[in-house]
């Protein structure tokens, strides 16, 4: 029986800068059931990781949530005092960040740093949290697992740091996954085999998974539902298979024509969309996408549409929806 392991309601996020107050994230709501795996989309800075960030609650010090609730495991997480939070971290809910080259400490052998959260949330001995290192990098494919515990991250290719990364992850057995560009600058290959261990993985140990992604075609391929945001809002969501086959919003159809298909004409030039995400410091009146929108209407720059659901399921945030 599945289980509600995610719930976020109404999020918002500021960042607090010299130029002024930043409107990362603006009203997200979405829910993670255990087994599934759910995809954010969308252009580099419309909040997708400051959500995930949120999530987790490890914004940096400019950053801080000024609504909404997020519900891990029936726990409201937003106000939890930072050590209760910390101790969190682990048991109940990970994360694969981006660069892991970044994420991991260089001055660390790996196996220091798989072998910490084992001791610390599974109150293992170092003997024992050994042990179940060598079995976490056997599980994501490390050859010679042994002997890679005492390596530096930089004597790992970016493929198995990304395992590494996972390794960590899961190494105490999470209720909530989030991946934030678990694939970037990985060749293909690589990428089908990160994707294939992470829903091997959901599978084994039943948690669910956020993919951060602009890539349409993987969230396509692995996700249940997907939710397209932009400049810090949530402009749809529902579905995969009914997003991305009957996108109501121009946004999610322009993403969705600036991507790549087996079938796609190559003597014809990517539909791709015109202008710049807006500043999030300065925002238009009215619905941020209208200055790039092809569907614009009046009403558009001048009133904030709300998500509406369109099919059961199914909501979007435009004032000029095709059917």
């Amino acid at each position: 029986m599945k289980e509600k392991v995610l719930e976020v309601r109404d999020l918002r996020t500021r960042f607090f800068t010299h130029e002024g107050m930043v409107a990362a994230v603006e009203g997200l709501s979405l829910q993670v059931e255990s087994g599934d795996v759910v995809g954010i989309v969308g252009e580099s800075g419309c909040g997708k990781s400051t959500a995930a960030l949120s999530f987790m609650r490890l914004l940096p010090p400019q950053g801080k949530i000024i609504g909404g609730e997020i519900i891990l495991c029936g726990q409201d997480v937003v106000s939890l005092p930072a050590e209760q939070m910390r101790l969190l971290r682990g048991p109940k809910i990970a994360m694969i960040f981006q660069d892991s080259l970044a994420a991991l400490d260089p001055t660390m052998k790996v196996g220091d740093q798989l072998m910490e959260p084992l001791q610390i949330h599974m109150k293992l001995s170092r003997a024992d949290a050994r042990h179940a290192a060598i079995e976490l990098l056997n599980k994501v494919g490390i050859p010679s697992p042994e002997k890679r515990l005492d390596a530096y991250p930089h004597q790992f290719s970016g493929g198995m740091r990304q395992r590494v990364m996972i390794a960590i992850a899961l190494s105490c057995n999470p209720r909530l996954l989030i991946a934030d560009e678990p694939t970037t600058a990985l060749d293909v290959t690589v990428q089908k085999q990160i994707l294939d261990l992470m829903l091997q993985l959901r599978d084994e140990l039943g948690a669910g998974i956020i993919l951060i992604t602009h890539d349409v075609g993987v969230v396509s391929e692995i996700c249940d539902r997907v939710v397209v945001m932009y400049a810090g809002r949530e402009v749809e969501s529902g579905g995969t298979r009914d997003v991305f086959l009957m996108p109501r919003h121009p946004y999610t159809a322009g993403l969705l024509n600036s991507s790549l298909s087996l079938g796609h004409d190559r003597r014809q030039a990517l539909r791709a969309i015109p202008g710049l995400p807006p500043n999030l410091i300065h925002l238009p009146p009215g619905c941020p996408f209208a200055p790039r929108c092809p569907r614009v209407v009046e009403r558009c720059r001048e009133e904030m549409p709300a998500l509406r659901e369109v099919v059961l399921g199914h909501e979007a945030a435009c004032w000029n929806m095709e059917e």
